[in-house]
């Protein structure tokens, strides 16, 4: 039986058994197991370019050998130690043959195994096998039938074992962020050759593929890899026809199996284990492919890709020793979950962008406003209206140094402080008020929108255009509305 036969329906072990297919050329596995433990530990466990000394008792003479770890992060989850022999020559200790681990799947007495449900010879469950296992009076937490423990058979065990390598995974200080897909297995196994082994990298400290930004937050992470998969389906579709999975992928076919699901384990190492902390899922790759694709087609520059991907990077500020993300966090966790993205992009702009004396990146406005008409369904002349007021007001504000009124209209806290300041800003700066933003809807709306939300837009392009006036040699060089 092959391999991609049958499905467990896990993540975790599904990956694996892909992994394993592709390690063991399509064929089955061995009736001794651990001679594939072995083939994967010699692809996980690498030389680290340093060296070290042990006592070769055969020779009586001190000989070095190259030192090898588990290959990061995989040694989070593997505490297996190889308890060495030592010796003391000359009043050093030495060990008596390099360090080796010593890993094997010692299968034990009939049972059923929790993932695939086979009857035979099972194993215990360890963190190697299955990295999310934790202590069986805990499980509880995420497996509600599984407080004794999970058993597993040869086929998971191995694919548990073999699903390390499956992962995409990112590094920011302790704070780990892994991915995995998941489908079909024929399909998932389409996919690795069609696109996860094309963004894996062969190595790199902080991770296993590039990114255009990153954080210790959750959604950030899963936008840059999702900006980053974005970027290569286009490229192949602009190479010619995508396979029938990336076709899938940017909607241009129909799905047709399971949808592919993008699965995100977030996590923290502090010195002795992994905590995790946070799992996340996403499969609405066709919708945010389409607005990708708008945001590309609205982006008026040579490299729409770049300019996309440098307006997510400017939400980060360098505080101290550390750069904080978390205006990123909230707007990509609203974008992702087609929420109001508005507010941390105001907050952004008030307490950074004030200070460090600059606007907006070019394109910032551009993306807000595509989504904003694409997705939340803002009226596109209520869009046209605030951009035009917003640049007028932040003008005439810049120019009679009036940046009180900007922050009297972003902390405008109901309908009513909203009306009033923008009859102040109607005699202080002697400016029009667009009589569309005066009228109000049932439910306290205007031209279809919650009034928050037009007050919070109006507050940004406004900001924008006073820094954009009071600094243009920033505007230039750092970009804006044009």
């Amino acid at each position: 039986m092959s391999l991609l036969d049958k499905a467990t329906g896990n993540f975790w072990i599904d990956n694996g058994l892909v992994v394993l297919h592709r390690m063991l050329g399509g064929n089955d596995l061995p009736d001794d197991v651990n001679t594939v433990v072995q083939q994967i530990v010699n692809r996980i466990y690498v030389e680290t370019g340093n060296r070290g000394e042990y006592w070769d008792e055969a020779t009586n003479q001190v000989k070095t050998y190259n030192k090898r770890s588990w290959r990061e992060p995989i040694g989070l989850f593997i505490k297996v130690v190889d308890s060495v022999p030592k010796v003391k020559i000359e009043g050093k200790d030495y060990y008596t043959r390099p360090p080796e681990p010593k890993l094997q799947i010692s299968l034990k007495s009939s049972g059923r195994c929790d993932f695939c449900g086979a009857q035979g010879k099972v194993v215990d469950a360890k963190l190697y096998l299955f990295p999310f296992v934790v202590a069986p009076d805990k499980f509880g937490n995420f497996y509600s039938g599984a407080r004794r423990g999970l058993n597993m058979c040869a086929r998971c065990a191995l694919a548990g074992f073999s699903a390390f390598e499956s992962w995409l995974w990112r590094r920011q200080g302790s704070t780990y962020h892994f991915f995995l897909f998941h489908t079909d297995l024929e399909r998932l196994s389409g996919l690795y050759e069609s696109l996860i082994q094309h963004l894996q990298l062969e190595s790199d400290t902080g991770g296993n593929f590039s990114v255009p930004f990153f954080g210790e937050y959750p959604f950030e992470n899963l936008f840059a890899l999702l900006l980053r998969l974005f970027a290569f389906l286009r490229q192949r579709e602009s190479e010619g026809a995508p396979d029938s999975l990336l076709a899938e992928l940017t909607g241009a076919q129909m799905v047709s199996g399971n949808p592919i699901v993008i699965y995100e384990i977030s996590g923290t190492y502090g010195g002795q284990s992994f905590t995790m902390r946070a799992l996340n899922q996403f499969d609405r790759f066709q919708p945010m492919y389409r607005l990708y694709s708008k945001w590309l087609e609205r982006l008026a520059v040579d490299n729409p890709v770049r300019a996309l991907e440098g307006v997510f990077r400017q939400f980060q500020h360098r505080r101290q020793k550390a750069t904080e993300t978390l205006w990123r966090e909230q707007i990509c966790r609203a974008i992702l979950q087609q929420a109001d993205p508005l507010p941390p992009v105001s907050a952004f702009l008030y307490e950074v962008s004030v200070e460090q004396e600059k606007p907006l990146v070019y394109g910032t406005l551009e993306v807000l406003e595509t989504y904003l008409q694409e997705v939340i369904r803002m009226d596109e002349k209520l869009l046209n209206i605030l951009r035009g007021f917003g640049f007028e007001l932040g003008s005439q504000a810049a120019q009679k140094d009036e940046m009180g009124l900007l922050y009297a209209l972003r902390n405008a806290k109901n309908l009513d402080q909203f009306l009033e300041v923008l009859n102040q800003i109607q005699f202080v700066l002697e400016l029009t008020i667009n009589p569309d933003l005066l009228r109000v809807e049932p439910g306290e709306r205007i031209a279809g929108a919650p009034w928050n939300r037009v007050k919070t837009l109006l507050a940004i392009h406004a900001m924008n255009a006073y820094l954009r006036k009071k600094y243009p040699a920033q505007a230039t060089t750092q970009g804006g509305e044009q």
